[in-house]
């Protein structure tokens, strides 16, 4: 394939790998952003959203915790911005946020099971 001046000396364009995506069946129409996130609760059984949700009304100033909280929302966000700009954001792409706050999930269960009032001052 000859070289040319727009693209790489072996293919047509700097954006093969993304044109594939641009033309999929899977392209969220209507709403890109209710469309991600809804494909990324559909990871998730009815009672983990319950607890992801729990989850993160609980992050308190816990670091550790809102760093994990912030760079699921982030992916989530970039994953959006692909979807405005053409690219259909496959549920594959979100099993990492997704895994992320599972973990954030099961250690708000953790909290809550290891819960003593003396600890919290509570008593």
């Amino acid at each position: 394939m000859p070289c040319s001046r727009r693209g790489s000396p072996t293919s047509h364009s700097w954006f093969i790998s993304g044109d594939p995506a641009r033309g999929s069946p899977h392209v969220i129409r209507g709403n890109k952003i209710v469309g991600v996130l809804s494909r990324l609760r559909g990871l998730y059984e009815p009672p983990i959203q319950l607890v992801v949700a729990f989850a993160l009304v609980l992050v308190r100033r816990d670091r550790v915790w809102l760093t994990l909280a912030g760079a699921a929302v982030l992916w989530v966000v970039i994953e959006i911005a692909f979807a405005y700009h053409g690219w259909s954001a496959v549920p594959r792409y979100l099993m990492e946020p997704a895994a992320g706050l599972v973990v954030l999930g099961a250690g708000a269960v953790g909290r809550v099971l290891a819960y003593d009032p003396q600890a919290w001052g509570l008593t």
